[in-house]
This record gives structure tokens, sequence and C-alpha cells, in this order.
């Protein structure tokens, strides 16, 4: 009576805007989903049934879900929820304590004789039974799932209603012998299944603690309507590979119809043991031998690749050698396998393909080099790289053959025409000595200019361009403030009795 009294006196909303958890009821065939869902690479799934039908789904008690964009508490980001009531109903936030869903068509009102027999005695009717049955094949020799429990009958009813779930095996045991009916949902470590009884923290969420280390209190949780709800745990068994079993996956209502209970299924990753695709997740237009890897699946006789447009490799084998050609594009990695189950597994690794840099073209005014490209610039000569020659422009000191290759977002060009440069500096006056100084050069924020005249003399200074942007007097010394020129080479020109000096100079 207590329950039904909080049942008709609360009034709950659920929040599917804010929501973090999304859950769809399954409304197709349950076949193509249940496949989707749990059957995974490496398994093969058949002879689906719910509640006891091979038909489409017609209840709203079964479903799938995906956390979204934004993080749960649930420790499980996607796979397939069963539930007492509607699934829709595990939607957070928890701002009710007694959450029971029946969304047109109701939840029916079924049992199940295998949840009974490992229930216990406290339990003298089970009702609403979600019950998923499958016949499955395996090409690995152990199964596992991940799950999470939960239920709106935490923590108040924690004596007295004991819904369960179960997750029933029946095929060939490894060990010998049969599995019939063996429930591998277990408390981690124990023969005891998973229900309210045996996962908990007390009435009032402060004791006595049974198994409460795998126990969540979701009182005010944002992303689960459950008042309470395991860790992550993970159901396993031992199988024959290629072997066929029967799997059976349900969960009830203990003593009443009211107050709803659910499990989450993680889906399925690869097959226990294959690892994950080894190699570069980012390569480079015209990169060449690009190794990728996956650990040998057990069971398998044979692999087959698909790879990304303007990608080139073959292989039969757990790895391949890949060559990027100039045009390739961002694509998938696909890996297949024919395995002695004949059954063929896919995993698809996606991979960027970034654009290689346009070749640079380089030209020559004087002692000068400049590349056409402004950015990503790496100068060198006959002898390999010129350490710290990293501007669009470079200024040569030596004889020799001088290239330009361009590095962006980690790609590298061709390399640029070669100019050959085959005199050393520029016959700037006719003195053996210079009249002219500059100082420091390179020069980054005061250029001071030291002349051998008294006599007082004009000056100008001038981009590559020939553009003015500096002109004065000088008498003996002057400083300038160059602080505000932009990274480059420039030129000052000077104009003394005896004649034009001109003198190149490097803002860094």
């Amino acid at each position: 009576m207590k329950k039904l009294f909080i049942l008709l006196i609360t009034i709950f909303t659920i929040n599917f805007v804010n929501a973090q958890l999304v859950v769809s009821p399954i409304t197709a065939s349950q076949l193509q989903l249940i496949q989707s869902m749990l059957g995974g690479p490496g398994a093969i799934i058949s002879n689906v049934t719910y509640n006891g039908s091979g038909l489409p789904v017609v209840w709203n008690n079964i479903g799938t879900f995906s956390t979204g964009t934004t993080p749960t508490n649930l420790g499980i980001t996607s796979g397939l929820i069963l539930g007492t009531g509607g699934v829709s109903g595990a939607i957070g936030p928890n701002n009710t304590a007694s959450n029971s869903l029946a969304v047109s068509p109701t939840t029916p009102d079924l049992s199940d004789s295998d949840l009974v027999a490992i229930a216990g005695s406290s339990i003298f009717a089970l009702h609403d039974a979600a019950i998923l049955e499958f016949d499955f094949k395996l090409v690995i020799d152990t199964f596992k799932v991940r799950y999470v429990f939960g239920s709106e009958e935490y923590p108040e009813f924690v004596p007295s209603y004991n819904d369960i779930f179960g997750f029933f095996v029946t095929g060939p045991n490894p060990a010998g012998g049969n599995y019939t009916k063996h429930n591998i949902a277990l408390i981690p470590g124990t023969n005891s299944p998973v229900s309210i009884y045996n996962v908990n923290n007390g009435p009032a969420n402060a004791g006595p603690c049974v198994n409460c280390q795998y126990y969540i209190n979701n009182a005010g949780g944002t992303s689960l309507q459950a008042d309470g709800l395991t860790t992550v745990l993970t159901a396993s068994c031992p199988v024959v590979p290629c072997a066929t079993y029967h799997f059976k996956l349900a969960i009830a209502d203990a003593n009443d119809r009211v107050f709803d209970s659910w499990v989450w299924l993680e889906a399925l990753p690869m097959p226990t043991g294959s690892g994950n695709l080894a190699g570069a997740t980012t390569v480079c237009q015209g990169q060449q031998n690009v190794i990728y890897s996956i650990p040998n699946l057990p069971n398998y006789t044979q692999y087959y690749w698909s790879l990304p447009y303007g990608a080139t490799g073959l292989s039969d084998s757990s790895s391949i050698i890949v060559n990027y050609g100039n045009n390739s594009q961002s694509g998938l990695i696909t890996i297949g396998g024919v395995s002695t189950c004949g059954i063929d597994t896919l995993l698809s690794y996606p991979v960027t393909v970034i654009p290689k840099p346009a070749t640079p073209t380089i030209t020559m005014n004087n002692d000068t080099l400049f590349s056409n490209a402004f950015l990503g610039n790496q100068w060198y000569d006959q002898n390999g790289i010129i350490n710290g020659a990293t501007q669009y422009f470079y200024v040569a000191n030596t004889f020799g053959l001088y290239y330009d290759i361009v590095t962006l977002n980690g790609c590298t060009s061709d390399s640029s025409n070669n100019i050959a440069y085959t005199y050393v500096g520029i016959k700037e006056n006719n003195n053996e000595e210079p009249i002219v100084k500059l100082i420091p050069n390179p020069a980054k924020d005061i250029l001071t200019i030291v002349t051998n005249s008294n006599i007082k003399q004009e000056f100008q200074i001038t981009n590559i361009l020939g553009q003015r942007l500096y002109s004065n007097t000088i008498n003996k010394k002057t400083t300038i403030d160059v602080s505000a020129f932009a990274k480059g080479v420039y030129i000052l020109k000077l104009n003394t009795d005896k004649g034009i000096v001109v003198k190149k100079f490097i803002k860094e």
C-alpha cells in the first residue's frame, strides 16, 4: 500500500530537452537492431525473440540508448536497454523517487521461471518481465559484455522488493558438459545474481552495506532517473569458438508492477584480444611506406583491406604497407577477416590526409634569395639544410647551389627550383675599405649608421621593392629606431662626396 500511495501522489515529468541520456524504443525488427547493438564484429546472432515473439517489437520496454555529447554517470556510452516499464522512463534527471512508466502499448505483465529460480524465497511473484533471447556464435573463446543495473526501488524498498536481472547461457562448456541456463550476471567474485537485495547500501543509503562497492546512489542525479544503480559490471563465460549458444536476458519487477528497473547493455566492440588497428591516424599526401597492423585474431585465416582514395597497398595478412599518392584523400581504412566459423569481421579506422604544400618557386636579387611561399620555408644548399634559414628570404654568403622546401601542418613540399650563387657580396663602392658601417646587422630595434666622413650626408632606407621607408641626414654617426619595420631585407643608400654607397641590412 505504501508504494501505491507514493505512486498516486507523485507527479513527475521526463526532461527530454536537457536529458543527457538519449533513449529510443525499438519499433523496427528486433533482429536488425539486436545484431547491430550486440552482434558486433566476430559474432553472429540468429533466432531472436522478445517476450516469446519473433515478430517486430510492439512493447515499449526495450530500446537503444546513447549518452550523446554530454557524459553521464552510467559508465557506458551506447547499447541496448531493457526495462520493467517504458525505457524512456530511464531518462534523467532524477526528479522522482517513484517512476513507473507505461506508455501505449502498455508493458505486458510477464513473469519468468528462470528469474524466479535464481531470485530466492523472498519473491512470491514476478511482473513486467522484459525477456530477450537469441542464438549466438562467436569466433573467439570468451564472451564478455558490460552492463549496468538500476532501479527506482532503491533505496527505500531494499528490504521488500527484489527486482532482478539475469543473463542465462545454454550451450557447450569448454571445460566439459554443457551450460544449461547458466546465469553469468553475477556480483563479482560471488555466485549471487544481480538484484536489489544483493547490491545496496541499506534502505536509507546509510548501511548496512551489501556489496555496496558496486552501488551508486543517484539521488539528485542529472542524467539518469534511477534512484540507484550498479557500477559497470561484466558478464562473461568461456565458450567454444564457432559453437552455437542460446542467450537469454531477462529483467523483472518483484512482487508488484510499480517502480521500474532497467539494465543497460553495452554495444559489443571488436572481439576480446583483437586490439585496435595500429598505424598513423594523420598522414601527408605523398607519404610512403606507412605500416598498419592488427594483432592476429584467433581462428582467422585471411584478412582483406580497403584503403582511402589515392592510397595503395596489397595484403592478405594482418598488416599492410600503404603508400599515399599526391592526390590521396581522407577516409577509412577497413580491415576484414574470414574465420573458420565463416564470419567476416570489419573494423573501420579513420585516417586524415593532409594536403601536400605547393612546390615553392625561388628567385634571386643580387645576393638575396626569395621564395614565393611566405610560411614554412627551410633553405638548403648543396651540403644540406641551412640551420636557422626559415624566412621567406635568404641572404647567400657563400658560393653554392640553393633551394627551398616548405613544411606546413607537418607535411613537406617537393624541392623548389635550384639557383646557383656565384659571387660573394655586392660591390657597393670603389674604396677598398668600407666608408659606411651598419651596427648591428641584423638589427632588431636600433640600427646605428657610422661613416668616416665629417660632411653632412643624406641617406634613405628602402625595402627590396624600392619603396622609401625612411630618409634623413647623417654627420659621422646616427641611430634609427627600426623596431616597427617588418622582418626582412632593407637597403640603405647614402649620398657621399665619392658617390652613392649602398648597404643592406636585415631586420629580425
